[in-house]
């Protein structure tokens, strides 16, 4: 690679990205049409689904390009990092904190808002102090957290020494998740359990795990003995697609039928292939997916607002319309208020945001 190489693009990521979203966004339709007095139709894990898929393929994706930053300029940049995170991360989400705690009646505590400043909504989540209307903060938490450690990571010389550290932090977590599980069941243990479930470290340090593999398989910056490419086959796409639609629709009738360890599994494995486009045997690369990608940020921060607006408005005002036509008319003015807030605030509060974000961002000069 030449110090002229151009950051590498994936073109289907932007779609998975806008399907996540999508997830986390029935899932709340549907537990909060219940706090409504209306019933649920899909009892379906949209949101653990579409928040695994968030952690993993931040994961991959920042990791991917630190990588190719490394190679590329022989160091990493961390004040540019972190300075491109701050400001991809921090107007969005500190508008929905002053909007929820100024604006919109949250009921949002002074303790609350300081756990939310000093970025550990994830801990205000878990303690059960973060309101409704604004908790899908709770995982910016966990990547902000994640990102104060994973880019020293790469500060390793040896990139298999990399690839260690990271297999020993995903063994760590997994360790910490079965003493939780088979220790005496005392405060501390259940805090660390809920802590264990809900900040899903592991799904970053697989997406991590993972672009250090692919990069490799494209790179060879370091020898493993063995090729990825297996991966890439189309049966174990086909075999992993399966294993996913599984978890999503048998699962909830099955509770054994896969644990939540092994769906993150299957879903970097997704994440790996579609990154890899000449192989993949699903393509997202659509205007529609794309877009969805674009504002997927707003689209999954901000869309409480308008959902919690109109089951008011349906409570209030649909209760003599039968039940299915109701649901469509709820799913569709959700959906439709959802993309209309997030593509206004990605069009006239983001955009400015990201054209300073991009002055950091051309490391490849």
């Amino acid at each position: 690679m030449t110090p002229t190489a151009k950051k590498e693009f994936f073109p289907n990521l932007d779609g998975v990205r806008g399907m996540a979203a999508l997830c986390v966004v029935i899932w709340h339709t549907e537990i909060h049409k219940v706090l409504y007095g209306f019933q649920q139709y899909l009892n379906l894990d949209t949101g653990y689904i579409g928040v695994s898929i968030f952690l993993v393929l931040s994961g991959f994706l920042i990791t991917y390009l630190l990588l190719q930053e490394r190679e590329v300029k022989k160091s990493i940049d961390y004040k540019s990092f972190y300075l491109r995170r701050v400001l991809r991360i921090w107007p969005l989400y500190f508008l929905v904190l002053f909007v929820g705690y100024f604006i919109y009646p949250a009921n949002l505590s002074f303790p609350t808002l300081l756990y939310c400043i000093f970025f550990m909504p994830n801990i205000a989540f878990v303690l059960h102090m973060l309101p409704y209307i604004i908790d899908p903060i709770w995982t910016i938490g966990v990547e902000e957290q994640f990102y104060l450690i994973q880019p020293h990571l790469l500060r390793v010389k040896k990139p298999r020494n990399i690839l260690w550290l990271f297999l020993g932090l995903f063994a760590l977590i997994y360790l910490l998740k079965v003493l939780s599980a088979i220790l005496p069941q005392t405060p501390a243990v259940l805090l660390l359990k809920d802590c264990l479930y809900f900040f899903r470290v592991e799904n970053l340090v697989l997406g991590s795990l993972a672009a250090l593999l692919y990069y490799n398989e494209k790179h060879q910056i370091f020898s493993t003995g063995f090729s990825i490419k297996l991966l890439f086959h189309k049966y174990v796409q086909v075999l992993a697609y399966l294993m996913f639609a599984s978890y999503l629709f048998l699962k909830p009738a099955h509770p054994a039928l896969m644990n939540k360890e092994l769906f993150s599994v299957v879903v970097t494995l997704l994440i790996l292939n579609l990154a890899n486009t000449e192989t993949s045997i699903l393509s997202l690369q659509n205007r529609v997916m794309s877009y969805m990608g674009k504002i997927s940020y707003g689209f999954y921060l901000l869309h409480k607002f308008p959902l919690f607006l109109v089951l008011f408005l349906a409570k209030k005002y649909g209760q003599g319309l039968p039940a299915l036509p109701l649901n469509i008319i709820i799913y569709i003015l959700i959906l439709g208020s959802s993309v209309l807030l997030a593509s206004l605030s990605y069009t006239y509060y983001e955009t400015y945001f990201l054209k300073l974000k991009a002055r950091f961002a051309d490391w490849s000069r």
